[in-house]
């Protein structure tokens, strides 16, 4: 898991992270460490990682952050017509002429007999 975390500035101005949480033995936790950049140029990061004010590991790692042309998009606001269409509802006469039509079969059946 990655654990809880408490965030401070150090003696020296630097951030840094704290775990909070007790860990066990052979247990272990994860630290993520996202950066956002505001400006151009070589950034070195370090991170130090014991207890009790001791260093057990370290690791540093320089980025270089480079300009990247972007293209923006053009945005089409082309607005298109809507065409209003009159729907009429449906009239009763298909179900006039199914009537009929079955009142002439049965006429048509009588008069065969």
């Amino acid at each position: 898991g990655t654990g809880n975390w408490k965030h401070m500035l150090n003696s020296n101005n630097k951030h840094q992270f704290n775990l909070i949480d007790t860990l066990k033995v052979s247990e272990s936790k994860r630290f993520y460490v996202i950066f956002n950049t505001t400006e151009l140029g070589n950034f070195t990061n370090t991170v130090l990682v014991g207890y009790d004010n001791v260093t057990l590991a370290n690791s540093t790692n320089v980025t270089e952050v480079i300009g990247i042309e972007v293209n923006e998009t053009v945005k089409n606001e082309t607005v298109d017509q809507i065409v209003k269409r009159d729907i009429s509802n449906a009239t009763g006469n298909p179900l006039v002429i199914l009537l009929l039509g079955l009142f002439v079969c049965v006429v048509a059946r009588r008069f065969k007999n």
